[in-house]
């Protein structure tokens, strides 16, 4: 693992957007995760993943309809991005409506609006599949992610993604600390936990939208909660979770990258007549997933054998007296 091909994935015009473009995606989906962790609402990622899948869906259904081809990455990026975003908002709403207005209890309106949504683009997609067949290989991007073909578009996209949620967590950190940790108390201060809630939901809808054109639908809500499993283990201050959710998310990203070609390469040479890849998005989350069972395991305060070895310590002395 030398230092000049490590440099490579931040130079090489192919390797470069991959590799940046993920780095930039994971920070901002660590930073909105903590957030999300702290407030025990993991699962909203998972279901707002699975709920802007109709909106890839009609996005690529109105590209169909209005003639624009595969070739025009650009717009037919923007009409999906733009339904994946109105049905994720759609979703969220949905879930509000469930809990406050109809009293369904949290896990039962998650589920519903997930297999709900999911389901209905399903269907749009085996109505997709044989209408606008060209069109069908986009869904499959969106679905599973391809960060591969990421480009320096990609780099500008994610990198103002990540700008706009860390200037908004600076901005309101103090209210988010506090409504975080005890809403009501918040409330009497006077902070207006609405409209950060608001301001919340819409960073995490943007983050898992734009997220699954790395990861994709399926393992975008990994992105989210990974980091900030990982963070916790080390700090009980928001500050340095924040800021460890974030490094770990960015080194999720470029080992993630880092891997995927790498490893790809080595099974290329080992088994030539064998086309084995291993896909930038799943090796992203493999990482992701590696960081937090270490972190589980050997966290010095709170990992499982380091408090598994104290026990064991302790027991030893007591024998010994």
């Amino acid at each position: 693992m030398s230092g000049e091909s490590l440099f490579s994935f931040f130079t090489d015009p192919i390797l470069r957007g991959p590799t940046i473009g993920c780095m930039l995606m994971s920070l901002a989906a660590g930073l909105v995760g903590v957030i999300l962790f702290l407030r025990k609402q993991s699962l909203i990622g998972e279901v707002l993943s699975h709920a802007a899948y109709p909106g890839v869906m009609l996005g690529v259904l109105v590209a169909g309809l209005f003639s624009i081809t595969e070739n025009e990455e650009s717009l037919l990026s923007i009409l999906i991005l733009a339904g994946a975003f109105l049905t994720g908002s759609l979703g969220l709403w949905a879930i509000q409506l469930l809990q406050k207005k109809m009293r369904v209890s949290n896990d039962a309106a998650l589920c519903f609006v997930l297999s709900t949504f999911f389901g209905v683009g399903v269907t749009l997609a085996s109505d997709v599949q044989f209408s606008f067949t060209p069109l069908y290989r986009q869904v499959m991007t969106y679905l599973y992610g391809q960060a591969a073909t990421m480009t320096d578009v990609h780099i500008v996209i994610y990198g103002t993604l990540a700008c706009v949620v860390v200037l908004i967590i600076l901005w309101f950190y103090k209210e988010l600390q506090v409504m975080t940790f005890d809403a009501e108390y918040a409330k009497s201060l006077g902070i207006p936990v609405k409209s950060l809630d608001l301001i919340v939901f819409v960073l995490v809808t943007l983050s898992v939208v734009i997220g699954i054109r790395s990861v994709g639908v399926v393992l975008m809500s990994a992105m989210l909660i990974a980091p900030a499993v990982a963070a916790r283990q080390f700090t009980h201050h928001l500050s340095v979770m924040l800021a460890l959710a974030a490094f770990f998310g960015m080194t999720s990203g470029f080992f993630g990258n880092y891997f995927s070609v790498r490893l790809t390469e080595s099974l290329a040479l080992a088994y030539p007549a064998t086309r084995m890849i291993l896909p930038t998005g799943p090796m992203i989350v493999l990482v992701a997933g590696a960081i937090s069972a270490a972190a589980l395991l050997c966290a010095p305060e709170r990992g499982w054998l380091v408090r598994l070895w104290r026990a064991s310590v302790l027991a030893s002395e007591e024998r010994g007296r």
